[in-house]
Parts: structure tokens; sequence; C-alpha cells
């Protein structure tokens, strides 16, 4: 079942920030770039397990309600934890707009093709921040294979490998299973995920996921 989200509108307060837990009922959150400073009430229940450091986070515009906060950097171990959605529907693709982009040299520039992506939920299950999930962007990269019922998962190149390592290192056995093909095939690659429930390692950079990996094998005595 997908996890329902919170349609936001407005503006908001994003970036890398300082963050201290004052009397384990308020966080007190540091912007870096410009030192401006809010208290925000804190439930764990709600956010997860917050320890004193560094985060990306996102606030409301009045500095009033935190919408997100994940590790700046570090390797944590997690679980599928669902899709984002709007209103509690279904999850469903979004739309990508293109466009003009600088190179990353700065000098030139290029035109991104508009593409389809999905948000998924990675809920951290080792300390020292269990409990806070993790969004992870995903191009919605699922084709009909042939005149068949089945869904294709293109490869050959960078966001396309992402998505197909996604859902290998989530749950997904390439070699057994299939995903059965229709124009939104999220609300099926959820379920499967969820009945998974597989632990992998996500590991974070400046804020984000940088790559994903298996959990590594136990060794025993005899290995």
């Amino acid at each position: 079942m997908a996890i329902p989200t919170e349609v936001r509108s407005g503006s908001y307060i994003k970036g890398l920030a300082e963050v201290r837990i004052r009397d384990d009922a308020e966080l007190v959150i540091v912007m870096d770039e410009n030192g401006a400073k809010y208290t925000i009430p804190y439930d764990a229940s709600d956010i997860g397990d917050i320890v004193n450091g560094r985060y990306r986070v996102t606030v409301s515009s009045d500095g009033t309600k935190l919408f997100s906060i994940t590790p700046v950097d570090g390797t944590f171990i997690v679980r599928y934890d669902g899709m984002v959605t709007q209103d509690g529907n279904l999850p469903m693709p979004k739309l990508m707009k293109g466009g003009e982009r600088k190179s990353k040299n700065g000098k030139g520039t290029w035109i991104a093709p508009d593409y389809l992506a999905f948000t998924v939920l990675l809920k951290v299950i080792s300390n020292p921040n269990k409990r806070i999930k993790i969004p992870y962007n995903l191009n919605y990269s699922f084709e009909q294979y042939l005149d068949t019922k089945e869904t294709l998962i293109p490869i050959g190149s960078s966001p396309l490998e992402r998505t197909e390592k996604f859902l290998r290192v989530a749950g997904y056995d390439f070699s057994t299973d299939s995903i059965p093909w229709s124009e939104n095939v999220l609300p099926a690659v959820d379920d499967t995920l969820t009945d998974r429930a597989v632990k992998f390692q996500v590991f974070m950079k400046n804020g984000y996921v940088d790559d994903i990996a298996p959990m590594p094998p136990i060794l025993t005595d005899e290995d």
C-alpha cells in the first residue's frame, strides 16, 4: 500500500544546516547559507531519531515546520518505505520538464529533454538516525516488452541504470521476477518492494543519495 504524503504549496527554505536538539522537544536549525536560525517542535516518533550534527533540511517559509531532514554524509542501512504520492493516491510518475542547462564548466549550454520520474522513500533502520526517511529520485524507465504483457527496463545510461540497480538491490530478482505491463507500473512495483522488505545500504553525500548497495555477506568462522 502506498504511503501518502502531504501536498504542500508556497515557498520553502532548503539547504544544509547545523541541527541541535533542545530538551528533547525542539530542533534548533541554523542554515549554512545565511545563518538564519529556526526553532521547530521535535517528535522523534514522527520525524525519526536526530542527533546533533549537520543535515540537509526543508522548512516552511515562516520557519515553523520541518518538511524534511536527511543526513549529509555517511552509510546507512535502510528498507524501502513507499513512494511519494499526492493526496494519498496510488503512486504515479511525474513529468520533469527539460530545457536549457549549463554545462559543468559553465562555458556552454545544452537542451535537456523532458522525462518521467518518481521518488521512493528509504527508511533508516540503523543508528543513529533510525526512522528518518530518505527520498531517492529515479527515472521512470519502464516500457512494454514487444507486444507482450511484460515490462522492459531499459539500460544504457546512468539515469536508467540507477532505476534498474535500485529495483535489484531493493528486492527484485530479474532472473525470476517480472512486472506486469500497464501505463503505470508503480503500484505493482510498490507492492512487490513492500512485500520483500529487503535491507540494503545507502551512501549519502552532501545530503543526497550518492549510491546504494546490497548488504555485505555475513562472515562466519568458517569463511
